[in-house]
């Protein structure tokens, strides 16, 4: 497990921990606030060749409700949109990204005491899963689809009055099972695990809510209270062996559900793990002989008469078989410039091929579509049809 995850974990356990230490707070407190806040973002990966994005891409706008539980520990919710469009320099594209999120917040300020040295600076640590909604247009395609995300982030407040503090906010986000590219392209290999991440800079407020005079935000605590936090510290600092031990197993897990051979199994599935580049495989990781489509088309019954196929989709690389959803069967076909159409379906009519066509439409293969072979080569439908009017249906291949 890398460094960056590993430390994601410990803050994420230290909140928790937090969170199970109790810290009396007084009622004249309030606890609630609300968080918002714009700026600008940067996807960092995945972008399909010739798209990209420029240094930074604006804007960002975020709303947050938060409730602080204790001077140290408290809860975030809240939304946030994110919108991204290629540079001058990319092909053109356009994703909106809405997404929520639930994070532990943990005031560093107070844990570490800041008000020793400034009683109007603080540091907030914010952390935790969220749920993204992505929305894209561009040349090529129009798509929709969601994601997971976890989300850690370095938020700066400096309290301007007791009901307003300005607020700056350094996020990250690891997106989990993003299908698709930033650009909503479909990607050439399959991804898993956290396969592309985002990060953004904003400046917002945090307008502090209740009648009371003070927000928890700034409760400094005086000595009756120093030993509870101390207590509190230590508990913390007795976590980290137990953290570490998590790390550990969790970068066991990390490294099951890896794909050292690329052929799209995980590696505790993977049955043959040393499998060779551009190997089609099962859902065991096994060696499979997928029908090439030119051995389809020297059959004379089916290669010099007119048919339909459904389309799947165009790669540059061998897919796994369990890539496509239980769609069968499947044919390739090697294109001249490297890349691989993907075919399912030798049918009689259009209205044969309609059925499967939404099928794949339904499992997410949002670029499949109809098209017609005579006499070995790829015709439209209106080809087709003109086809079928001159030489009448003998020139069909005929029913299996």
């Amino acid at each position: 497990m890398s460094e960056m995850k590993k430390q994601l974990l410990t803050i994420f356990g230290i909140a928790c921990l937090t969170a199970m230490t109790p810290v009396t707070a007084q009622e004249t407190y309030n606890k609630w606030s609300i968080d918002i806040d714009g700026g600008a973002i940067k996807p960092m990966q995945r972008f399909t060749p010739s798209y990209g994005v420029g240094l930074a891409s604006l804007f960002h706008v975020g709303l947050n409700g938060r409730v602080m539980l204790n001077p140290a520990f408290g809860l975030r919710f809240g939304y946030g949109m994110n919108d991204i469009q290629g540079s001058k320099n990319s092909q053109e594209f356009h994703t909106v990204m809405h997404t929520g999120a639930l994070e532990a917040m943990l005031n560093v300020g107070r844990i570490g005491k800041f008000e020793t040295f400034s009683k109007h600076l603080g540091l907030m640590v914010h952390v935790g899963p969220g749920l993204a909604f992505l929305n894209g247009t561009g040349a090529m395609t129009t798509a929709k689809e969601k994601a997971g995300y976890f989300t850690v982030g370095f938020m700066p407040i400096f309290k301007l009055s007791e009901k307003v503090a300005l607020t700056t906010d350094l996020s990250f986000y690891a997106m989990l099972r993003q299908n698709r590219n930033w650009d909503m392209q479909t990607p050439s290999a399959v991804q898993g695990g956290f396969s592309s991440s985002m990060g953004t800079l904003t400046v917002g407020l945090s307008i502090y809510l209740g009648k009371s005079q003070k927000h928890m935000d700034w409760r400094y605590e005086d000595a009756s209270n120093n030993d509870e936090l101390d207590s509190m510290r230590q508990a913390l600092e007795a976590a980290k062996s137990t953290l570490e031990e998590i790390s550990e197993s969790m970068e066991k897990v990390q490294k099951d559900m890896a794909d050292d051979d690329q052929d799209g199994v995980a590696n505790y599935l993977d049955e043959e793990p040393n499998t060779p580049e551009g190997t089609h495989v099962d859902t065991k990781g096994r060696t499979v002989q997928m029908p090439e489509f030119k051995d389809l088309m020297s059959d004379p019954t089916v290669g010099n008469k007119l048919f339909y196929t459904v389309q799947l989709a165009v790669f540059s690389r061998n897919m796994p078989e369990n890539f496509w959803k239980n769609i069968s069967p499947i044919y390739t076909l090697n294109i001249e410039d490297g890349t691989k159409r993907y075919f399912t379906g030798i049918f009689h009519s259009v209205e044969e091929a309609t059925s499967v066509y939404e099928k794949a439409k339904a499992a997410g293969f949002g670029d499949a579509f109809i098209t017609a072979y005579y006499q070995g080569k790829r015709i439209t439908i209106a080809e087709a049809d003109m086809v079928r009017e001159s030489n009448g249906p003998e020139v069909l291949r005929e029913k299996p």
